[in-house]
């Protein structure tokens, strides 16, 4: 059953997007079902095995909308209430698309580690659901022209709903009203609890699942959400010593996979030296290359519907850990996804940030509201695998890594055609970017011809830049913005102030040729003749 529409064009409204989305839902769970049907019974014989002395029955929908309605999935899974004769009350959590990309055995890694989680907070006292897996059943093969496998675990069944209300309207992330500072205050008591009970490991990877070991949890391979992992096996990397390790193998593989034409397809070119930049950066990172003495678990995909809630407000639970991970205690207590996804400017403390900042604060614990202030670092990470699709990216990244940047380092502060002619410069010995430029059709002697006006100026404007202070160029970001969001023109040509003479934006000091301000020729004819490098841009 296909699950694609092409109904939807930009002009689309927010009502046809969602009755869209909710038709993809119903072929997706439509389909979920079919392939349920058929093993309905060996999966009822794995719950007994499970609960040994006890009868159950799953229940599946006679109709995929009364699922949907009553908020039983999320992007990858669905569950299925699974009841026993005394009661008692469990959920079949089952991917939603077994005919998907992702091999079965890698599959397997993915659900054992989420059961290993579950497990180990459930004996910590928690307020997450515990989890079972049956070893031999975790596939079943359905019969299918295409043969796909059903892969699943059971999970305790809480009550409560997914906080599903954060909007961009009166009680919400931009203006917390009495609901979301409530939930953001119970958020932090929660949080603390995780704080007292650390990982005693110096790895940072996922927690793996073993019988014979459940009291003994220990770290594995890196399970990443998305597309940060390998398409042959071993799939995943890990355990790293660092999270600068981490990031370094997360970027590599990203790197291979925009070469390969697996993501970022409508701009590979800015895609692969976007990666090259940020690899730098990470790589002279001292708060990343920092080892890990003790680690916490971490939630992969914090969008604020993983937290359940009663008819009262308050959290009665904490689900869908599907690749939460261990690492470093920075990482783990930045602020979740919930609490800034909407914000416009992503280097900005939004409101609800600073009311978890000062919950924190007011419980004693002032290390934790630091991790939340100071946590940029780690949500511009979480983009790896992503093009830099906001106009001020550059700005921004430049902004959090500002402690990492070498002194040779001075790039255009806006990505266009001067970054790009950087970047290539900088990176031309890449041989993936060799194949990318050559793949795209790059032309230097073209692109020059047609950006050749004004480079002089811009040049100009980017040695100014990279002589601001840090309070200068946090406002010069926000005049950008605000200039961005009114008009169409470039910001290239934004009229810098320079009349300030507090400290720079990046020290200086250095034992290379370059002096703090200098950037390289923006010319890419005159910059590659003379590092005999012409033919890397030309042709």
């Amino acid at each position: 059953m296909p699950t694609h529409d092409c109904s939807l064009t930009p002009e689309s409204t927010g009502q046809e997007i969602l009755a869209v989305t909710r038709k993809i839902e119903r072929a997706r769970l439509a389909n979920l079902l079919l392939w349920i049907s058929p093993v309905q019974s060996a999966i009822i014989a794995s719950a007994k095995a499970l609960r040994t002395g006890h009868d159950c029955e799953l229940r599946l929908p006679k109709e995929p909308e009364s699922t949907l309605e009553a908020d039983m999935g999320g992007g990858v899974n669905y569950h299925f209430p699974v009841i026993f004769d005394d009661g008692d009350k469990w959920l079949l959590r089952a991917r939603q698309m077994p005919e998907g990309p992702v091999p079965p055995d890698y599959q397997e890694q993915i659900i054992k580690s989420e059961v290993a989680t579950l497990q180990h907070f459930h004996r910590k006292g928690l307020p997450v659901p515990n989890a079972w897996v049956d070893d031999g059943q975790i596939f079943h093969p359905i019969e299918s022209g295409h043969s796909p496998h059903l892969s699943y675990f059971f999970c305790e069944y809480l009550n409560g709903k997914p906080n599903l209300d954060l909007c961009y309207v009166n009680d919400s992330i931009h203006s917390p009203g009495t609901r979301t500072r409530n939930l953001i205050e119970q958020f932090a008591a929660f949080q603390i609890e995780l704080h007292g009970l650390p990982i005693h490991t110096t790895q940072i990877g996922s927690l793996t699942y073993s019988p014979a070991h459940q009291n003994e949890p220990a770290v594995g391979p890196l399970i990443a959400l998305g597309c940060l992992h390998h398409i042959d096996t071993p799939y995943i990397l890990g355990p790293f010593n660092t999270n600068q390790d981490r990031y370094l193998g997360q970027i590599d593989i990203a790197l291979q996979h925009i070469i390969n034409g697996y993501i970022c397809m409508s701009d590979p070119l800015d895609a692969y030296l976007w990666h090259l930049q940020l690899r730098e950066l990470v790589a002279g990172s001292v708060e990343l290359a920092q080892p890990i003495s003790r680690g916490y678990i971490t939630h992969a995909d914090a969008k604020g519907d993983h937290i359940l809630v009663d008819e009262n407000d308050k959290i009665s639970g904490v689900i869908d850990w599907e690749c939460a991970y261990v690492t470093t205690e920075e990482e783990a207590f930045a602020a979740p996804r919930w609490l800034f996804a909407l914000q416009e400017d992503e280097m900005e403390i939004t409101a609800a940030e600073e009311i978890l900042a000062k919950s924190y604060e007011k419980l004693g614990r002032p290390n934790l509201a630091c991790h939340v202030r100071n946590g940029k670092l780690y949500q511009r990470l979480a983009e790896i695998g992503m093009e830099p699709d906001d106009p001020l990216a550059q700005i921004e990244i430049l902004q959090v890594f500002r402690h990492a940047i070498p002194p040779d380092f001075r790039p255009p502060y806006l990505i266009g055609y001067d970054w790009r002619v950087y970047s290539i410069n900088r990176y031309r010995g890449d041989v993936g970017l060799q194949q990318i430029m050559i793949k795209v059709g790059w032309d230097g002697t073209k692109e020059y011809h047609k950006n050749k006006e004004g480079l002089f100026e811009r040049d100009e404007k980017v040695k100014e830049f990279w002589d601001m202070t840090f309070e200068r160029f946090v406002e010069l970001k926000q005049q950008l913005r605000r200039e961005f969001g009114d008009t169409e023109s470039s910001v290239e040509s934004y009229d810098l102030d320079n009349s300030f003479d507090d400290e720079p934006l990046v020290d200086g000091g250095s034992d290379t040729d370059v002096e703090p301000g200098e950037v390289p020729e923006m010319n890419p004819l005159k910059t590659y003749q003379a590092q005999g490098q012409v033919s890397v841009v030309i042709n």
